[in-house]
C-alpha cells in the first residue's frame, strides 16, 4: 500500500550536474525511485554530443527549443523533435544528439533495468 510519505513532490533541490554544456537535473534519482530515473538536460545552442549508448530505456519530450537525433549502428537515421514532441530510444542504441541556435530543454525518463 503506498502512503503519503511514500511520494516525491519536486522542488528546486534537485540533483544538478554540468558537464561540456549539458546541464542535468535529476529530479528521482536511485535513491528515489529505484526503477525510475526522471529529470531535465538543458543542452546549449549549437552543441553535438558524442555517440553513446545507455543501457536502459529513455523517453525525452521536447519541452523548448529543438534538437536533431542520429541513430543506429552507423548513426545513418536521423530525425528531430521541437516542443510538444517526444521520442523513444531503447536501451543499447547508438545515438547522439546536436542542437540548434536555440539549444533545447528535454524532461526524460529512464528505466533502471541494467542502467
Amino acid at each position: 500500500m503506498t502512503t503519503i510519505s511514500d511520494l516525491k513532490v519536486g522542488n528546486d533541490q534537485a540533483d544538478r550536474t554540468s558537464s561540456d554544456g549539458v546541464l542535468t537535473e535529476l529530479a528521482l534519482g536511485p535513491g528515489d525511485a529505484p526503477e525510475l530515473i526522471f529529470g531535465k538536460f538543458i543542452i546549449e545552442p549549437g552543441a553535438s554530443l558524442p555517440a553513446h549508448t545507455h543501457a536502459c530505456d529513455t523517453i525525452a519530450y521536447c519541452v523548448t527549443g529543438s534538437c536533431s537525433f542520429r541513430v543506429g549502428d552507423e548513426l545513418d537515421e536521423h530525425f528531430e523533435i521541437g516542443p510538444g514532441e517526444y521520442c523513444y530510444i531503447p536501451a543499447g542504441v547508438l545515438h547522439t544528439e546536436e542542437t540548434g541556435q536555440e539549444g533545447v530543454e528535454l524532461i526524460f525518463a529512464r528505466d533502471r533495468q541494467g542502467g
